[in-house]
């Protein structure tokens, strides 16, 4: 008696977990659709949501939707199934050329990019519609760039590669370049550049040489002003010194001439004063 009751409910609790199953299988079927979306070159395999609940959108994030048999995107809004599950572009040929993951109409989670001749492209993190987290950029199966986003914004250190070789490195801060920015030729520096929040600034060390500079060229400027002072004044006292000694000729030219016609003119009365005395001396002994 006992051995078959528990024969019964080992039968029993077989067809609930197959029920159970079978249950969640048909579940899932009706929430979710597989779709396909054929174009010219390539075609679209992906899985939409069919459930219609009303979900919170923000707006500032782009989703994608299904309609008509075709995959359209909007920010802010949709109009159709969301697209939510596995993500996957294939060209005419069978490449693969795109591979991600939707989910209520966002992207999510890793996703990939390849060329046509099958090497990546490129990795981008995203969460909740945003790019966040690391990403690489490629050019010809080569990494060109690397750096992180946050919230969707360029945030964190970065590099830049050419030849297998760094080119440049920096950081963001929110989007915005921020920090020495630094250049590279032949595997030596070639340039640094200091931005805060997106803009170029001056460093401390130009700063500090530029008064210095300036303190040289203006003593420089002082000093060949002062010798152009010297200059004038040696130049003046000069012609002060030439003024005085011609003036001084002058008069000493001006006093003997006045001197010469002095003693001419004493010479002169003289005579004429001898001239007279004889006069009256001849005058008295004639009478």
């Amino acid at each position: 008696m006992n051995l078959a009751v528990k024969h019964i409910i080992t039968v029993v609790a077989f067809f609930l977990f197959s029920g159970t199953f079978i249950y969640a299988q048909k579940i899932k079927e009706v929430t979710h659709r597989d779709i396909s979306v054929h174009y010219k070159d390539s075609s679209v395999n992906a899985t939409v949501l069919l459930e219609e609940k009303k979900i919170r959108l923000s707006t500032n994030i782009d989703y994608y939707w299904y309609q008509n048999n075709a995959i359209k995107v909007n920010q802010g809004g949709f109009k159709g199934r969301l697209l939510d599950g596995d993500y996957q572009v294939i060209t005419s040929d069978g490449s693969l050329i795109a591979k991600g993951e939707f989910k209520k109409g966002y992207k999510t989670g890793k996703w990939k990019t390849w060329e046509k001749t099958g090497k990546l492209a490129t990795i981008y993190q995203w969460n909740k519609g945003y790019k966040n987290g690391n990403y690489e950029l490629y050019v010809d199966g080569k990494v060109v760039e690397e750096g992180s986003y946050k919230s969707g914004r360029l945030h964190g250190s970065f590099l830049k590669y050419e030849a297998e070789e760094v080119v440049e490195k920096g950081r963001y801060k929110k989007g915005k370049l921020h920090g020495k920015i630094i250049t590279y030729q032949n595997d030596t520096i070639f340039s640094v550049t200091n931005y805060k929040n997106g803009k170029e600034v001056m460093s401390k060390e130009k700063n500090a040489k530029e008064p210095k500079n300036t303190t040289e060229k203006t003593k420089k400027n002082k000093s060949e002003e002062n010798v152009a002072d010297t200059n004038t004044k040696e130049d003046k006292e000069t012609n002060k010194k030439w003024w005085q000694f011609w003036k001084k000729k002058t008069e000493d030219e001006t006093d003997k001439k006045s001197t010469t016609k002095k003693v001419k003119k004493t010479k002169t009365d003289s005579h004429k004063n001898g001239e007279q005395k004889e006069k009256k001396t001849k005058k008295k002994k004639d009478d």
